[in-house]
């Protein structure tokens, strides 16, 4: 199983689309803190970025 973490904004729809995979476990947590996202992300495999 794969960990999606998302910490900004993103439409319903891409939520129940990432909800919808198998092998997927979804985390979202908009706009932690620094140390916050520091310690969630040791425990992710992959890590994306975008601000816009």
């Amino acid at each position: 199983m794969h960990r999606v973490l998302i910490t900004g904004a993103i439409h319903p729809t891409g939520v129940e689309r990432l909800r919808a995979e198998p092998d997927l476990q979804v985390e979202i947590r908009p706009d932690p803190p620094l140390g916050e996202i520091l310690a969630l992300v040791r425990r992710i495999q992959l890590t994306w970025l975008e601000q816009g």
